[in-house]
């Protein structure tokens, strides 16, 4: 008879999966046709450009950047073995991968879900995950996000099934050896699961010594397998650190710049990158392990501490205004502008299945699951103790996230633990009605709205499509669309009227049009708004000097604040110093190409121009070792 139930209680789980799975994929299925006219669609931006240009260098066997990983690398090496495969760079392979992930993500939530709460709260939560809105459109771009959301989950579940109860020590350790691995690769696809590892050592030393009335040693170890196996899963990566930059760097050196974007003086908690043109300089600085450089870890984080001692009551504030942010409604994009995009995808403008829909209930499910009514929200009593680790994996992420900056982006990992929290909330409900005794109780309702409430708060700054029009016109552009491009780029100028680069994009696309004066106006409208900016400066010098619309004195001019404002500019500095020569300026060009070279010394071009401009000085020995130089490193011609 026990047979026949579970062999019964399979199919019907079985069955449910296979629903499960084929619905999610022909969410996303529906999601590509969908949005796939989106010129942002095959066209990877931010986060996402720099996954798929590391992955495109690893496949073709090319040098990737010196210092640490700036960023996680655990979904880098996945996309490298990819584009590897299938021949190159294919954002195409990318979206299948990330697509694959998804539905693991939709059946696990399941599965382990069913073993808390239930098979119908589990099941409601995994078909919430599979429709969730913002699900597809993560998994359409080359971003770490949904990998970190599934390593995150086979941590959270093997870390709850190892402390299941009834097991022998043999095999409880042997599970606690699967979590540890575990958690070590969801700490390289993202380092603020690094933030669990303490917490879930003391639960183990605590269930290890209370429950499981183990002595001192053993309970010890079952607090540090897990930690000792995480460390050493990621220990290759901060080996590498290590031996590239001379620091200690756990993963990745983007936490430091992270905090201060998230914690510095003109923080608001939600944006993902500061304005400015200085900030768009230190992100195309190729030594972003230098001094200040953007992988200097130690340098942002000191920053960022130093604005928060500074006001304290304000970082305070901040951080709770961050925490609500977490839970509120609105869209907080980091990569494509999500507000944007739900104009571009039928599916995104009208789901309704949301953020705000789980994050209300999800909350509630958080707060009952610490209180004295936490038993009424699972299914199995005996389950506790995962209720207890999945309360704990939540806070200690939320307080991961909300210490740098909130973005839709770094809600998703919790968003199955956020879902099943909010099914078995909604179970508890459907429970306490049904209960004669309980359902006089209105403080379950209360929690709800005060959470329905918190999530509606106008907390999150309003977003424009500014940065979705940028980037749609950028796409355009390098396809070669040049009429399309110029439509979102004045777009994108009615929107931020004020913006310098937008006003060098839409320039050089006039020019391509034809509209000679439009170009130069736009390129003279961004050196007025930025002076600083480097590659506006350039554009404009190189287009007097091109068209003799000005006196050398002034091209020249621009050409110096080029190199000045952006020292590593080296297109600027060798258009620079050929101006020099040809007004025979010998002496001022020697010294840019003298620094051109001194920047990138294996660049044949700055070497041979250097040897021209010694052989017009007289100085021949230097010359003719130019010369051999620019022979000797012949293959890289014109390699910035």
């Amino acid at each position: 008879m026990t047979e026949r139930l579970v062999s019964s209680d399979f199919r019907r789980d079985a069955k449910l999966l296979l629903a499960l799975i084929l619905v999610a994929l022909a969410a996303r299925v529906l999601y590509a046709f969908d949005y796939s006219g989106s010129p942002l669609y095959h066209f990877p931006i931010i986060d996402a450009g720099y996954h798929s240009f590391l992955a495109r260098l690893g496949s073709e066997g090319a040098a990737l950047p010196g210092g640490p990983y700036f960023k996680p690398p655990l979904y880098v090496w996945f996309l490298t073995d990819l584009y590897s495969s299938a021949g190159g760079k294919s954002l195409v392979a990318a979206h299948i991968f990330n697509t694959l992930l998804g539905l693991g993500i939709v059946a696990l939530t399941f599965l382990w879900g069913k073993k808390l709460f239930g098979r119908t709260p589990a099941f409601a939560a995994a078909l919430f995950v599979a429709l969730y809105d913002l699900g597809p459109f993560f998994e359409e771009q080359a971003l770490s996000v949904t990998l970190e959301t599934l390593t995150y989950l086979v941590s959270l579940a093997l870390f709850v099934n190892a402390w299941e109860e009834g097991l022998d020590w043999e095999a409880r350790r042997g599970r606690l050896i699967w979590a540890g691995i575990a958690l070590g690769f969801g700490a390289l696809a993202r380092p603020n699961l690094l933030l669990f590892l303490p917490v879930a050592a003391a639960l183990g030393l605590f269930y290890g010594l209370r429950d499981e009335n183990y002595s001192w040693k053993r309970a010890l170890a079952a607090a540090l397998i897990p930690l000792g196996l995480a460390l050493a899963v990621i220990l290759p990566a901060t080996l590498h650190n290590l031996f590239e930059s001379g620091k200690f760097v756990l993963v990745s050196a983007n936490g430091g710049v992270n905090f201060f974007i998230g914690n510095g003086p003109e923080a608001d908690g939600f944006s993902s990158v500061p304005p400015g043109m200085a900030w768009r300089r230190l992100a195309g600085d190729s030594d972003l392990g230098g001094a200040g450089g953007l992988a200097d870890g130690s340098y942002w984080y000191a920053r960022g501490l130093d604005a928060v001692f500074a006001s304290p009551g304000r970082a305070i504030g901040l951080f709770f205004k961050k925490a609500l942010g977490f839970f509120n409604a609105a869209d907080v994009s980091s990569n494509v502008n999500i507000g944007w995009a739900r104009g571009q995808s039928l599916w995104l403008r009208f789901n309704p299945l949301r953020w705000w829909l789980a994050a209300p209930f999800g909350l509630a499910g958080l707060v009952t699951a610490l209180g004295r009514d936490r038993g009424r929200m699972l299914a199995n009593p005996g389950a506790g103790r995962g209720l207890t680790i999945l309360v704990a994996f939540a806070v200690t992420y939320i307080v991961g996230v909300v210490a740098f900056f909130v973005t839709s982006r770094y809600r998703m990992p919790l968003l199955p633990v956020m879902a099943l929290l909010g099914a078995g909330f909604v179970a508890h409900l459907i429970r306490m009605v049904r209960d004669k005794k309980a359902r006089l109780s209105i403080l379950p309702w209360v929690l709800l709205l005060v959470c329905l409430g918190l999530t509606l708060a106008p907390v999150v700054p309003a977003e424009d499509g500014f940065s979705g029009e940028f980037y749609a016109g950028l796409a355009l552009e390098k396809r070669g669309l040049s009429t399309e491009a110029l439509v979102l780029y004045n777009r994108a100028l009615e929107i931020h009227p004020d913006d310098a680069e937008t006003y060098q994009r839409r320039g050089a696309v006039r020019g391509r049009l034809g509209d000679a004066e439009g170009r130069l106006e736009d390129f003279r409208r961004a050196v007025e708004i930025a002076p600083d900016y480097a590659d506006a400066l350039y554009d404009l010098a190189a287009l007097l000097q091109r068209t003799g619309t000005s006196p050398p004195e002034e091209y020249l001019s621009l050409y110096s604040r080029a190199v000045e404002a952006d020292p590593d500019f080296i297109p600027a500095r060798m258009a620079y110093g050929m101006a020099l020569r040809a007004l025979g300026r010998y002496d001022d060009a020697a010294g840019q190409f003298e620094e051109a070279v001194n920047r990138r010394p294996r660049f044949s071009a700055a070497h041979r121009l250097l040897g021209k401009v010694y052989e017009a000085q007289g100085r021949l020995p230097e010359a003719a070792r130019e010369f051999f130089l620019a022979d000797y490193f012949g293959g890289e011609i014109w390699s910035f």
